[in-house]
């Protein structure tokens, strides 16, 4: 039995990871949602450099960037507790592997309807590479919510879901 095409959602390498594979398999695809994602998702070489050497500080570095200014010290803390349980090897890869997406002069290739979605504090999605996606693709739809960074999912639960609802409503066929 054919599987219809999906609705795609991704949170940043997610969303790269559901950006490409609607790029490379557009009959698959019928939507996507792409959350804190970027035509290129740049990670700074101190973060390359350090997570595996340095793995507490450098966790502790990427979760001050990960939330937007409001986001309570309790759950930064509790974000920094469960990024340490993964394999700083396995960080390094995930990583690694952001820094060198890179959709750029291919977008066009993308044509499925596309919510681009982002805190409009996120800080680990430069607003360009943010804005490039939008801009570049031939059918989307950019929300910035507000007071919130990286991690606009977790921040912003309700007004993500919202989004996400009224994109699908204007867009997917169930």
């Amino acid at each position: 039995m054919e599987m219809p095409p999906a609705i795609l959602i991704g949170h940043s390498m997610g969303g790269a990871i559901a950006l490409e594979l609607a790029r490379q398999a557009p009959e698959r695809v019928s939507a996507l949602v792409a959350i804190g994602a970027g035509v290129r998702l740049p990670v700074a070489p101190a973060i390359l450099d350090r997570i595996v050497s340095a793995p507490a500080e450098t966790i502790a570095t990427i979760i001050e960037h990960a939330y937007g200014r409001n986001m309570p010290p309790e759950l930064k803390q509790l974000g920094r507790e469960r990024m340490a349980q993964i394999d700083p090897v396995v960080l390094e890869g995930d990583f690694a592997a952001c820094d060198r997406f890179d959709l750029m002069g291919r977008l066009d290739e993308i044509i499925q309807p596309t919510l681009v979605l982002a805190g409009a504090e996120d800080r680990m999605v430069p607003d360009r590479q943010i804005a490039a996606l939008h801009e570049g693709l031939p059918d989307s739809e950019l929300v910035l919510i507000e007071e919130a960074g990286h991690l606009v999912a977790f921040e912003r639960s309700d007004e993500v879901m919202r989004s996400v609802g009224h994109f699908l409503e204007r867009t997917a066929s169930f």
